[in-house]
């Protein structure tokens, strides 16, 4: 099976597939701060449960069908483990949303996806280093084409898990149904960046200083093409919005100041620009709001729209 095929997953893949080239003129490392702790100065254990609908924001895409997502939901949850002595993350998350397909007069019955993934990786004070991964997908996803003929022909189903060890530096991608294949590979990193695996990619800039101009570049493996791939990301001008939220379980109407951040592929061929939504940091010793990230848009593929993330409701053990 050809890998870079999964790569246009509508609800499964937060990067592309292009190789990067080299970026220069700033620093290569990146510091995090445990802002996503009410005191991110001082040391303590913290349980965070986020929930989020998704939305699906229509635009006239790159094919001859139609395709609707509804009913979706995002879930995270952030927790702490022993490992090898010492406390590390552990952060999961879970999409479900239905999806269906359009062509001519007939449409398909809702589709469901689930995305699920769990990763462990070190505290602020190392790096938020990643020490493995594991990604489980069932995606309908839309093919690319402006001569679909048949209703079945507009999607492609794709059941995979992608198994990542940071530590024997090896990955394993498994293909179901069909496709069925083992595909086993070296994990390369680009040592002189931040390392971050992409499923910990929007929490760990939850920890960055939002007062600093410069732009971070990641290096982010990617098993789909079996390289290291450089992330940048930037903030934009501080702004607020209203936003209704349930903390730990009471609703109410909060006023948020927010950072817009823009994340993207660091080449020649970018792609398409992801946003994130990141609350301010207000105090550092009374952090209210914690960095989270209140809305999330991500372009799907062939220019069909965008899935929009916005959060609901917050939990916290401390």
């Amino acid at each position: 099976m050809n890998c870079k095929k999964i790569i246009t997953l509508a609800t499964s893949c937060l990067l592309g597939v292009s190789m990067l080239t080299a970026c220069t003129g700033q620093s290569k490392k990146v510091t995090f701060n445990d802002y996503w702790k009410i005191d991110s100065i001082t040391k303590q254990d913290v349980t965070e449960e986020l929930e989020y609908t998704v939305t699906y924001e229509k635009q006239n895409g790159l094919a001859n069908y139609e395709l609707n997502y509804l009913n979706g939901k995002y879930t995270t949850k952030l927790t702490t483990e022993e490992y090898e002595g010492k406390t590390v993350y552990v952060y999961e998350t879970k999409l479900e949303i239905d999806v269906t397909y359009q062509l001519g007069g007939e449409i398909t019955q809702p589709l469901h996806d689930v995305v699920t993934s769990k990763v462990r990786f070190q505290q602020s004070s190392g790096a938020l280093r990643p020490i493995d991964s594991h990604k489980e997908v069932i995606s309908h996803s839309p093919v690319n084409s402006t001569n679909v003929t048949t209703l079945d022909g507009c999607y492609t189903l794709n059941e995979y898990t992608s198994d990542i060890d940071y530590v024997n530096m090896k990955s394993v991608l498994q293909f179901k149904g069909d496709a069925e294949e083992t595909i086993n590979q070296k994990v390369t990193l680009n040592k002189d960046y931040t390392v971050l695996d992409n499923e910990q990619l929007l929490f760990a800039i939850r920890g960055l200083s939002q007062t600093d101009v410069s732009t971070p570049t990641f290096s982010v493996y990617s098993p789909y093409v079996n390289s290291a791939q450089k992330v940048k990301v930037s903030f934009g001008s501080e702004t607020g919005e209203d936003f209704n939220l349930i903390q730990n379980g009471i609703a109410g109407k909060h006023t948020v100041q927010y950072y817009p951040v823009s994340i993207v592929l660091n080449e020649k061929n970018s792609g398409q620009t992801q946003t994130a939504w990141v609350a301010k940091t207000t105090d550092a010793s009374n952090n209210k709001y914690r960095n989270v990230v209140l809305r999330h848009s991500t372009p799907l593929s062939y220019g069909l729209g965008s899935l929009v993330y916005q959060l609901i409701s917050t939990n916290y053990s401390a």
